[in-house]
């Protein structure tokens, strides 16, 4: 089958332990421990089906447009009352119902995305039967404005490039629609082409859109606190939307584009002055356990089980272009496939043949003003020999793995920074294997630090050929931050030189104890379970790199970190 990872050995025994006893720690090292409070009560229902803890995730983007009214007027509720009333503060989940903000009665909606020197796609949606043309011109300069078209509602306007642009600079635009019932413009908006010797970016995690009103309206402060930052890209590192939350829900693609393409309201407010990246989670439909397991669906038919996963991918694609391997970007250049999930009777069947979902393009790298930003994939490759129940079952794929390798060891950037939601393996809590929680403690563990449930290295047993653990890699081509989230706390911990930086979710205290317990028991420089917060790197022209970790609420540096 495409795009899975192969092992040589078969039949490995489960070496889960039989007890819930820890694993021992590793020395992690550098900083004085910042105490931990106790963990507490778990504030969110948790939906536990085939055995499976669900993953969970958390903070997110988006500033409306200035011609955008509040999002409030746009929520097609037709999930739980509590939604529809708008008053849920909490994540509560599964639905049996979709609903999606209606964009239609949105005047134009712009997400700007895989920038390269000299282009830039300006991704527009706005109601169907109208015209978009983007203006643009250089910023603060009266040369002549440039402007490109297409029909609203329509694919190629999801996918408008901007061509021709100069490498380092500025750039105003604005958005308009006419020919239609709606005639509208927007403010004037603007981004930065890459290729200046220095850069500003942002990261947060976790949006979980549209779970609750709470995490909508938090989402919306956070994007107004980046926006105010400027900075040339945002990257979402995972969960900025929970499509598994539909369980019982018989969906087909126009329903799964329309609830993806929905988020874009939220994320518009960062996304239309700094171009957009997105980092693949487990809440997304692109998930290898949602499809090998039927983890998320019950009571629906075979295609609506059998299809989500390329749906997904597909929706995604279109709403969100994302980058494409070329003399900018390198990434995936396979066709992915899967061997979806089926329910025969009362029992799971691997039944039908491969479904083809094409380039997914959902690991990438770039350089811009002096840093290496690298993006992986941790939720859709999978061991098929280990799906035992070990965490060495999960994999970045020998493929994505060898493209990691290949892209640290020909790097020209200064600064390294790794977007992931999520370590590969996690650390070994057994009744926590499935969901791959951790960063320091998660480090040593599994494909990314090489040691199994019991302690021992085991690298060269379950990934044979391969050349060195994740991590070893990260230490050994001076990777300076690994940024992920997924676990829905802040905290700074270092391995071995690396910074590990777990980035929180919108809500503030939404982490369960489960999470807590990933960050128990470490060295860390800063640490806070209850404050929602962003990342922003700004580099600067002698190859240096700031990090600050920003309150949303009160744009205020709660962390920061110069590396050396």
């Amino acid at each position: 089958m495409v795009g899975l990872f192969s092992q040589t050995q078969s039949g490995l025994p489960d070496l889960r332990p039989s007890t819930q006893a820890d694993v021992a720690m590793w020395p992690v090292g550098g900083y004085a421990r910042v105490p931990e409070d106790a963990p507490s009560p778990d504030r969110r229902r948790r939906w536990a089906l085939l055995g499976l803890v669900a993953a969970t995730c958390g903070v997110a983007v988006g500033r409306t447009l200035a011609s955008t009214p509040s999002p409030a007027a746009f929520v097609e509720a037709t999930a739980t009352d509590d939604i529809a009333a708008g008053t849920a503060g909490d994540d509560d989940w599964p639905y049996e119902e979709m609903y999606t903000p209606n964009l239609d009665g949105v005047p134009v909606n712009v997400i700007l995305s895989a920038p390269t020197p000299t282009s830039i796609i300006a991704s527009c949606w706005c109601s169907t039967g109208s015209n978009v043309t983007v203006t643009y011109w250089e910023a603060g300069k009266p040369a002549t404005a440039k402007a490109l078209g297409e029909p609203c509602g329509d694919q190629a306007a999801m996918r408008l490039t901007l061509y021709h642009l100069t490498p380092g600079t500025k750039y105003a635009y604005v958005a308009s629609i006419h020919g239609g019932a709606d005639v509208a413009t927007t403010a004037e908006h603007g981004f930065s082409t890459p290729g200046a010797p220095t850069t500003r970016f942002t990261v947060s995690a976790d949006a979980h859109l549209y779970s609750s009103e709470a995490h909508r309206a938090v989402t919306e402060a956070m994007a107004s606190s980046v926006s105010a930052r400027a900075p040339d890209f945002h990257v979402q590192v995972g969960c900025a939307w929970m499509l598994d939350q539909f369980v019982e829900y018989e969906a087909n693609y126009s329903d799964v584009f329309d609830f993806i393409r929905g988020t874009r309201y939220w994320f518009g407010g960062i996304g239309s002055d700094a171009a957009l990246y997105h980092v693949q989670g487990p809440h997304a439909g692109e998930n290898f356990m949602d499809y090998h397991t039927c983890r998320v669906g019950r009571n629906l038919s075979a295609p609506a089980l059998a299809m989500r996963s390329q749906w997904s991918a597909i929706a995604r694609r279109s709403a969100y272009p994302a980058p494409e391997a070329n003399a900018f970007y390198s990434g995936s250049d396979v066709e992915d496939s899967y061997l979806p999930c089926v329910f025969d009777g009362e029992s799971m069947a691997l039944s039908y043949p491969a479904v083809e979902v094409g380039n997914r393009r959902s690991y990438y790298a770039f350089e811009t003003g002096g840093v290496l930003v690298i993006a992986l994939d941790t939720w859709w490759y999978y061991d098929v020999n280990q799906l035992n129940g070990t965490n060495w079952m999960f994999t970045l794929g020998r493929k994505q793995y060898e493209w990691l390798q290949e892209t640290l060891s020909t790097k020209n950037a200064s600064r390294t920074v790794v977007m992931t939601h999520n370590l590969v393996g996690g650390y070994a809590k057994t009744f926590d294997y499935s969901t791959q929680r951790g960063g320091a403690r998660a480090a040593p563990m599994f494909e990314w630090g090489g040691r199994g449930h019991s302690g021992t290295l085991e690298f060269d047993r379950y990934r044979p050929g391969w050349t060195a653990p994740i991590h070893d890699l990260l230490v050994a081509h001076g990777v300076d931050a690994v940024v992920h989230g997924h676990d829905h706390v802040t905290a700074v911990e270092f391995v071995d030189g690396v910074m590990y930086l777990e980035l929180p979710w919108m809500l503030g205290g939404g982490a369960t104890d489960i999470e807590i317990e990933a960050y128990l028991g470490t060295d860390k420089a800063y640490w806070d379970r209850e404050r929602p917060s962003y990342a922003s790197f700004e580099s600067s022209e002698d190859g240096g790199l700031r990090l600050s970790i920003v309150d949303i609420f009160t744009d205020e540096e709660a962390y920061g970190h110069t590396f050396q």
